[in-house]
């Protein structure tokens, strides 16, 4: 096996460095020839600032000294950034503590545009192995770990080296020096993902909103890499219009969204990328994210006329004594309703949970005339109207809480024919992964997730082909914080993976799920997740990526190294 070091480097215009104080302890161990690195470039926990004390990590004579790094920062115009951990100023043990700033990232950190506006953050600190969560005053972690303060603040899997790119000529820069020193690159983009696919800190590419255009027939809006959905929003309402697409990654994983039931996928809607091939330009369209296959700059999406929105909220509850087989049932008979909704373009999501067993959503209809969508969701009324002794209905609240708990998942595609066909295996696998049994204290009882906007629109790209005939993708997921025992929470991960996912893995067997919502842990997560492209795209990313430079867990090609606890990559 040959060793490789991940180096972090990132890319966007809101950071300045002088914002990140940085103490730098560059010192090195000698244990490895240069020849033993592949090309590539990333760097998390193999460089350990000074001021954030952590385990002693051996360095290698391959990793660029303080001159290469001082170097590189005059080369890139100082956007070279060396940032602590968010959260480090939570720490009295660190040199950077500050209270009043602690108090503000506490109240900030539930908020995924936090973690998405910062270098290093991500929506899930899991990923980075809880290293620096922010303290409440008790030296507890927002994530519920009491002994957080003794621990410690490290960096974990977050990186050591950011770059700031604010233009194409700082990610050319970052590629060259990760190409010449063998090191690992990480996209980290604004987006979310389920399995910690921002970390590494990569290329984080950021620019302005460019403007819409149109020719009478189309519209269309160029993107940064970067931009945040609420600017983009901003941005065309402007013009009175929307686009179907939000910040890159999302687009080329896939993208699904409050419109694309109507406008079609996120993928669907690129119509322009700035990065060269049309083997590439078919690949990030829903064949991963952009760092996969190169550093995407722009896109330039469909926009459409701002619509006009009926929202139906769906809110529905067993009554006391109902028993989860009969309750159950009534959902599996609801869906039947919902593929006749989604066929007239009634689109929306929904969440499945208990205790108390319910059933919350927004359904969404667009420029439709008045009277429509009474008319379409009647026959789900009057079903609804003969299970009056078992539904009830509820209001639930919502609210966020990124990066305060633990989790895990397991998600499919479900189809038609699962839905239609036998309507007793879906009663039985809804009440199969909505079982309370193996939900230790400390864990949430199971909820699903469904999202119905799909989009049936065929277009020639790499979305995975399942999207095309699903009527719903499910999401199970419990979650927990650091208090409970770590053997506890791997056996809830487990059971997720190989109880749970392998129920819906058998009620729809030839489907998959979608990427950036999934397992991390998905048995064959090249099938699930790609489908039958993953040939194709591998075939692409060996072509533009020989070197394998780009590498992200569960993206094409990742098969090739293995990811170590501490964030190494070793070749498989």
């Amino acid at each position: 096996m040959r060793l490789v070091m991940e180096i972090s480097v990132h890319f966007t215009d809101r950071w300045r460095r002088a914002d990140f104080p940085g103490g730098s302890d560059h010192s090195h161990t000698a244990i490895c020839n240069r020849a033993d690195f592949l090309n590539p470039i990333l760097i998390p926990p193999l460089y350990i600032l000074h001021a954030l004390p952590s385990a002693h990590y051996i360095c290698l004579t391959c990793w660029p000294s303080p001159a290469t790094w001082d170097d590189l920062n005059t080369t890139l115009t100082n956007h070279l950034l060396h940032p602590h951990p968010a959260a480090s100023v939570c720490y009295p043990s660190n040199p950077t503590y500050n209270l009043s700033l602690c108090s503000t990232i506490l109240s900030n950190w539930p908020h995924s545009s936090f973690h998405s506006s910062d270098p290093l953050s991500i929506d899930d600190p899991f990923w980075a192995n809880n290293s620096c969560n922010p303290l409440f005053p008790n030296g507890t972690s927002i994530t519920g770990n009491i002994h957080a303060e003794a621990e410690g603040c490290t960096r974990g899997k977050y990186p050591v080296y950011v770059i700031n790119a604010t233009e194409v000529g700082h990610v050319q820069t970052g590629l060259r020096f990760a190409r010449e020193w063998g090191v690992r690159v990480n996209v980290k983009n604004t987006g979310h993902g389920a399995e910690g696919s921002e970390l590494g800190g990569g290329l984080s590419y950021t620019q302005c909103v460019a403007g819409l255009v149109g020719n009478g027939t189309i519209m269309a809006a160029t993107l940064g890499a970067g931009v945040q959905d609420g600017e983009m929003f901003a941005a065309l309402a402007k013009y009175n219009a929307i686009a179907d697409v939000g910040v890159v990654g999302w687009a080329t994983g896939g993208g699904h969204g409050l419109a694309t039931g109507n406008n079609g996928m996120g993928a669907d809607n690129i119509i322009a990328a700035e990065i060269c091939h049309s083997d590439l330009f078919w690949a990030i369209r829903g064949g991963g994210g952009g760092g996969t296959y190169g550093v995407i700059g722009s896109v330039t999406v469909k926009a459409y006329p701002m619509p006009q929105v009926t929202m139906i909220n769906l809110s529905l509850a067993a009554r006391n004594g109902t028993s989860d087989r009969d309750w159950y049932r009534v959902v599996a008979h609801a869906h039947q309703y919902l593929v006749d909704l989604q066929d007239h373009g009634v689109h929306g999501y929904y969440v499945l949970g208990g205790p108390p067993l319910a059933m919350n959503g927004a359904l969404l209809l667009y420029d439709a005339k008045n009277g429509t969508a009474e008319r379409l969701l009647q026959p789900f009324w009057d079903f609804l109207k003969r299970y009056e002794s078992i539904v009830d209905s509820t209001i639930m609240p919502s609210s966020e809480s990124i990066g305060t708990m633990q989790s895990a998942r397991a998600s499919r595609f479900i189809p038609r024919r699962a839905v239609e066909d036998d309507v007793e295996l879906f009663a039985h696998t809804l009440q199969e992964i909505m079982s309370r049994k193996d939900s230790p204290e400390g864990v949430s009882t199971p909820s699903i997730s469904g999202t119905m906007t799909g989009s049936r629109i065929p277009v020639d790209n790499a979305l995975n082909p399942a999207w095309r005939d699903s009527v719903v993708h499910w999401i199970v997921s419990q979650s927990w914080n650091q208090s409970i025992p770590v053997p506890v929470a791997e056996q809830v991960v487990y059971n997720m993976t190989y109880g749970k996912g392998y129920a819906l893995r058998q009620l729809a067997p030839d489907t998959g799920c979608y990427l950036n919502e999934a397992n991390p842990y998905e048995p064959d997560w090249q099938s699930s997740l790609f489908g039958a492209h993953y040939p194709r795209l591998l075939s692409v990313k060996s072509r533009y990526d020989p070197d394998e430079l780009l590498w992200c867990r569960h993206w094409v090609g990742s098969e090739a190294w293995v990811e170590q606890e501490d964030g190494r990559l070793c070749s498989a």
